[in-house]
């Protein structure tokens, strides 16, 4: 990792796959390998957590191409969500999804309301 110290970290828990672990020398150099995982567009749904369980999940973000049909109500009802990145708190399935709509409007709410930043393995306490 190019000599960079991993003293902030975050992980990206996949729909498919492996987790993603991003890591920063500052939360500014942590947030700015966010963006760039999500500039790289490899994934239409991911949750921010601190473990595989969702224990400390903040939100699902997910893409819709106008089919994905989900539930949206406490009651069960189902809707087919319109295009775009949509998310929702991860321990409410219940919940209505919110739209974000643009790749942008996903950036700026996941960097600014969906990282669960926490201490690196170079972290270190004063």
């Amino acid at each position: 990792m190019n000599g960079t110290k991993r003293i902030w970290q975050t992980t990206i828990w996949l729909k498919r796959g492996d987790p993603v672990t991003l890591y920063g020398a500052t939360e500014v150099e942590l947030r700015t390998a966010a963006a760039a995982w999500l500039d790289a567009g490899e994934t239409l749904a991911f949750a921010n957590a601190l473990t595989e369980n969702g224990a400390g999940c903040r939100y699902c973000y997910f893409y819709s191409d106008g089919w994905l049909e989900m539930i949206v109500d406490r009651h069960g009802g189902r809707a087919v969500l319109p295009i775009g990145w949509h998310y929702k708190s991860c321990w409410n399935a219940r919940e209505h999804p919110r739209y974000l709509g643009s790749q942008a409007a996903l950036r700026v709410h996941l960097l600014e309301n969906g990282l669960l930043i926490e201490p690196g393995p170079d972290f270190q306490k004063e």
